[in-house]
C-alpha cells in the first residue's frame, strides 16, 4: 500500500511541475480530476507535501490553489529527469529486443 502512496505523491509533484511550467494555475479540484484520486486522498497528499515544504496551498474562496516551493521545484525537476532517463532506457531496451 505504501508503494501506491508514494507513486501518487510523485505523480502529484510531477503534474504540478508540468502545469506550472505551462503557466497554468493549479487547483486541488483539478489535481483530483487529473490524477483520478478521491478528494480526501488528494488532501492527504497535499498536506503531506506542505509538511515537507514542497508545496504551498492558498485558499481562494472555495478552492485551494497549489504552488510548488523552490524546494518542490528542485525535487520535481530531479524526478522529471529520472523519469526521462527511465523512458530513454526503456526505449533503447525495446529497440534492442526488436533488432
Amino acid at each position: 500500500m505504501q508503494g501506491i502512496w508514494y507513486r501518487k505523491v510523485i505523480e502529484f509533484i510531477l503534474l504540478c511541475y508540468r502545469k506550472e511550467a505551462a503557466g497554468e494555475r493549479i487547483y486541488l479540484q483539478n489535481m483530483v480530476r487529473w490524477t483520478d484520486i478521491a478528494y480526501g486522498h488528494a488532501m492527504k497528499i497535499c498536506n503531506y507535501l506542505i509538511g515537507m515544504g514542497l508545496v504551498t496551498a492558498k485558499k481562494e474562496g472555495r478552492v485551494k490553489e497549489i504552488k510548488l516551493t523552490n524546494l518542490g521545484k528542485e525535487v520535481a525537476k530531479r524526478l522529471y529527469e529520472i523519469e526521462q532517463l527511465l523512458r530513454k532506457s526503456q526505449d533503447s531496451a525495446s529497440r534492442s529486443q526488436k533488432g
